[in-house]
């Protein structure tokens, strides 16, 4: 087995008993958040070239083989993963415009899911892979909505101003808890954003 890691811009492996680096492969820019794709064969990460673009690239476990699987045309890109693993999900921010699509993981089958989502986010999955969590700005604050991966149908969930990213979906997915930006209380509901409880308040400075 093998564990990758990254050095300024060059990307790493090393054996866990005899951990001696290996070179794997160097990019321009910065790079980050790897991600092991079904078959185990390639990884998943991201590059910026900072002011310029980002992209989504792959490459072989072996590093024999790098291919970028966007087209240098977005300003901000973030990605996840279906729960099955089978599709990559990514934002694709432009001048004025923030969308979320789809692809395979050979970059194929690309498709637009939903428009015009600012800033988003990814925080899970419900418990049916339906719909993606996240968060995404609303008139310049953060609040909880939901998007379905199948109909691009987007749904704000409560209206709870969002500490931004203290917010997780449980493992089964079923529900949220999150962190309210003012009153710094820590809330739970669940993903269709009913039942709605405050777990820890009193004004306590909270983090989940």
């Amino acid at each position: 087995s093998w564990f990758y890691f990254r050095g300024e811009n060059d990307w790493y492996r090393a054996r866990p008993v005899h951990p001696r680096p290996e070179p794997l492969l160097s990019v321009e820019g910065n790079s980050w958040l790897m991600k092991t794709s079904p078959d185990e064969e390639w990884l998943l990460f991201q590059t910026e070239v900072p002011d310029t673009y980002w992209d989504i690239n792959l490459v072989r476990f072996d590093g024999s083989v790098h291919r970028k699987l966007t087209d240098s045309d977005a300003l901000y890109r973030y990605l996840t993963l279906s729960p099955d693993k089978s599709w990559i999900y990514y934002s694709s921010v432009t001048i004025g415009v923030h969308d979320l699509y789809r692809m395979r993981w050979d970059g194929t089958d690309r498709q637009l899911i939903a428009t015009d989502v600012d800033d988003l986010v990814f925080l899970g999955w419900s418990s049916d892979a339906e719909w993606m969590i996240i968060a995404s700005d609303l008139d310049r604050q953060a609040y909880i909505f939901r998007i379905h991966v199948d109909t691009g149908s987007y749904e704000q969930l409560g209206f709870d101003r969002l500490s931004y990213e203290l917010a997780h979906v449980s493992p089964d997915g079923e529900w949220i808890v999150y962190v309210t930006e003012f009153q710094h209380e820590i809330v739970q509901m669940r993903v269709n954003g009913r039942d709605r409880r405050v777990v820890l308040g009193d004004g306590i400075y909270n983090f989940i």
